[in-house]
């Protein structure tokens, strides 16, 4: 079964649909954003909502690498 979880990042909100039994890391992963997301917004070196949500999603995409 598919679940429903509202998010809110930078005064955005989405919905993200997932297995019932994939919540909890999901919410693993989006605290994990924010965090990064606060992080690169309070050291004022990206300006953009947009921006900071691509510097994020790039700085965690090389963890990956």
């Amino acid at each position: 079964m598919t679940k429903q979880v509202e998010v809110n990042i930078l005064g955005r909100d989405f919905t993200i649909s997932c297995p019932e039994n994939e919540e909890e890391n999901l919410q693993k992963s989006i605290s994990y954003l924010k965090h990064k997301v606060d992080e690169i917004q309070q050291s004022g070196s990206t300006i953009g909502v947009d921006k900071i949500i691509i510097k994020a999603a790039l700085d965690l995409s090389l963890i990956h690498i």
